[in-house]
């Protein structure tokens, strides 16, 4: 993953030069010069493929004729374990503000309660993932949580619920 093995810098550099040309081309209006293909580019291996998209319209499909994104008009995974990461982030069901002040009072008996700009680190004292690793829940302002120690969304979820009562 990008989180363990990182991202070659130059690479990020080189797809952020293209995609910014391409962004003045539409700037200035010039839409016929726009790049069509798909692009893929690996610098380690000084690789370079492109597909055009040309024949990508398909009559038939909902999503490229009626502009229906089922997939990203459906519900909302509200639990999704994070990358290389060994943790799950949590997002509420509803609008909530968090009182992270009050929550790191309330918590801080329990573990180590850490306020820091906008966001509330907490590694409780007695609480251990399935697998035996400790925890840390990194909350939010806005009730988004990140729940480290796992990766069950299930196991996540019901710590959210008991904490925060999301």
């Amino acid at each position: 993953t990008c989180d363990t093995a990182g991202v070659l810098g130059p690479t990020s550099a080189t797809v952020a030069a293209r995609l910014a040309t391409e962004a003045i081309k539409v700037l200035v209006g010039d839409l016929a010069a726009l790049d069509r293909t798909l692009r893929s580019t690996d610098l380690w291996r000084n690789e370079h493929r492109a597909m055009s998209i040309d024949d990508a319209f398909d009559p038939a499909c909902p999503c490229c004729v009626e502009r229906r994104f089922e997939c990203l008009d459906g519900p909302v995974d509200r639990a999704r374990p994070l990358c290389g990461r060994n943790a799950v982030q949590i997002r509420p069901d509803r609008d909530v503000e968090v009182d992270l002040a009050g929550l790191a009072a309330r918590l801080g008996a329990a573990g180590d309660a850490s306020l820091g700009d906008g966001v509330l680190s907490w590694r409780p004292a007695d609480e251990r993932s399935p697998s035996g690793e400790p925890i840390e829940l990194t909350i939010f302002a806005d009730g988004r949580t990140v729940v480290a120690g796992g990766t069950d969304p299930v196991w996540a979820r019901s710590i959210t619920a008991r904490i925060l009562g999301t």
